[in-house]
Protein backbone atom coordinates (compact mmCIF):
# COMPACT_ATOMS: atom_id res chain seq x y z
CA UNK A 1 0.00 0.00 0.00
CA UNK A 2 1.19 3.36 -0.94
CA UNK A 3 0.01 6.51 1.20
CA UNK A 4 0.23 9.95 -0.42
CA UNK A 5 -0.89 13.38 0.56
CA UNK A 6 1.11 15.90 -1.67
CA UNK A 7 2.09 16.85 -4.57
CA UNK A 8 5.99 16.46 -3.85
CA UNK A 9 5.30 12.80 -2.51
CA UNK A 10 4.10 12.39 -6.51
CA UNK A 11 6.96 13.98 -7.91
CA UNK A 12 9.30 11.01 -6.05
CA UNK A 13 6.91 8.48 -6.76
CA UNK A 14 7.45 9.38 -10.56
CA UNK A 15 10.92 9.73 -10.34
CA UNK A 16 11.17 5.99 -8.43
CA UNK A 17 8.79 4.09 -10.26
CA UNK A 18 11.14 3.19 -13.25
CA UNK A 19 13.22 2.10 -10.52
CA UNK A 20 10.71 -0.41 -9.03
CA UNK A 21 10.57 -3.11 -11.07
CA UNK A 22 7.54 -5.63 -11.63
CA UNK A 23 6.24 -3.34 -8.70
CA UNK A 24 5.93 -0.45 -11.11
CA UNK A 25 2.74 1.49 -11.19
CA UNK A 26 1.02 1.71 -14.44
CA UNK A 27 1.08 5.37 -15.86
CA UNK A 28 -3.01 5.41 -15.68
CA UNK A 29 -2.52 5.15 -11.83
CA UNK A 30 0.01 7.66 -11.35
CA UNK A 31 -1.83 10.56 -13.74
CA UNK A 32 -4.68 9.53 -11.57
CA UNK A 33 -2.98 10.31 -8.21
CA UNK A 34 -1.46 13.07 -9.74
CA UNK A 35 -4.68 14.51 -10.51
CA UNK A 36 -6.19 13.79 -7.07
CA UNK A 37 -3.35 15.51 -5.62
CA UNK A 38 -3.33 18.04 -7.51
CA UNK A 39 -6.73 19.28 -6.41
CA UNK A 40 -6.09 18.40 -2.19
CA UNK A 41 -3.08 20.89 -2.94
CA UNK A 42 -5.01 23.71 -4.35
CA UNK A 43 -7.71 23.59 -1.74
CA UNK A 44 -5.62 22.67 1.19
CA UNK A 45 -1.74 23.63 0.63
CA UNK A 46 1.23 21.79 -0.89
CA UNK A 47 3.32 21.90 2.41
CA UNK A 48 0.29 20.11 4.59
CA UNK A 49 0.82 16.97 6.60
CA UNK A 50 -2.51 15.20 7.34
CA UNK A 51 -1.33 14.59 11.20
CA UNK A 52 -1.43 18.33 11.59
CA UNK A 53 -3.10 20.04 8.70
CA UNK A 54 -6.34 19.88 6.76
CA UNK A 55 -6.61 18.01 3.78
CA UNK A 56 -6.12 14.37 3.76
CA UNK A 57 -4.52 11.28 2.20
CA UNK A 58 -4.94 9.38 -0.50
CA UNK A 59 -4.34 5.26 -0.47
CA UNK A 60 -3.07 2.91 -3.59
CA UNK A 61 -3.25 -0.66 -2.99
CA UNK A 62 -1.79 -2.42 -6.11
CA UNK A 63 -3.56 -5.87 -7.88
CA UNK A 64 -7.06 -5.95 -5.67
CA UNK A 65 -9.10 -4.39 -3.26
CA UNK A 66 -7.28 -2.01 -0.79
CA UNK A 67 -9.26 -3.48 2.33
CA UNK A 68 -6.85 -7.23 1.81
CA UNK A 69 -3.72 -4.84 3.55
CA UNK A 70 -3.08 -5.19 6.80
CA UNK A 71 -0.86 -2.20 6.74
CA UNK A 72 -4.80 -0.54 5.64
CA UNK A 73 -6.29 -1.35 8.22
CA UNK A 74 -3.30 -0.04 10.64
CA UNK A 75 -3.81 3.19 8.46
CA UNK A 76 -7.38 3.76 9.68
CA UNK A 77 -6.96 2.96 12.97
CA UNK A 78 -4.14 5.27 13.59
CA UNK A 79 -6.49 7.96 12.11
CA UNK A 80 -10.13 6.42 13.75
CA UNK A 81 -11.41 6.28 9.96
CA UNK A 82 -13.26 3.65 8.36
CA UNK A 83 -13.50 2.48 4.77
CA UNK A 84 -17.14 3.92 4.06
CA UNK A 85 -15.18 7.31 5.28
CA UNK A 86 -13.85 7.35 2.33
CA UNK A 87 -14.44 10.46 0.33
CA UNK A 88 -14.01 7.93 -2.89
CA UNK A 89 -13.06 4.78 -4.32
CA UNK A 90 -11.70 4.12 -7.63
CA UNK A 91 -10.79 0.61 -9.35
CA UNK A 92 -8.22 1.58 -12.22
CA UNK A 93 -7.86 -2.14 -14.58
CA UNK A 94 -4.92 -1.75 -16.41
CA UNK A 95 -4.60 -3.67 -19.03
CA UNK A 96 -0.88 -4.79 -19.99
CA UNK A 97 0.85 -5.23 -23.26
CA UNK A 98 -2.71 -5.00 -24.93
CA UNK A 99 -3.48 -8.19 -23.62
CA UNK A 100 -7.62 -7.65 -22.97
CA UNK A 101 -7.25 -11.20 -20.72
CA UNK A 102 -4.62 -10.05 -18.66
CA UNK A 103 -5.34 -7.11 -16.67
CA UNK A 104 -4.27 -5.50 -13.36
CA UNK A 105 -6.78 -4.07 -11.14
CA UNK A 106 -5.64 -0.70 -8.94
CA UNK A 107 -7.62 0.76 -5.97
CA UNK A 108 -7.58 4.13 -4.93
CA UNK A 109 -9.50 5.79 -1.63
CA UNK A 110 -9.36 9.44 -0.54
CA UNK A 111 -9.65 10.05 3.08
CA UNK A 112 -10.20 14.01 3.98
CA UNK A 113 -9.61 13.66 7.72
CA UNK A 114 -10.02 17.13 8.75
CA UNK A 115 -12.31 20.07 7.78
CA UNK A 116 -12.29 23.65 6.79
CA UNK A 117 -14.24 24.27 10.01
CA UNK A 118 -11.56 22.91 12.50
CA UNK A 119 -9.39 25.98 13.92
CA UNK A 120 -5.39 24.74 14.41
CA UNK A 121 -3.95 26.99 17.33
Amino acid sequence: MIKLWNGSQVDILKQVNPLMGVNQLPEEVINEVEETINILDRHYGDNRHPEKDLGGYLCIQPNGLIGDCQEYYELLDMYGTTSDMAEFKESIIVHRDSDIEEAEEWYIQLFIISNDYLEFP
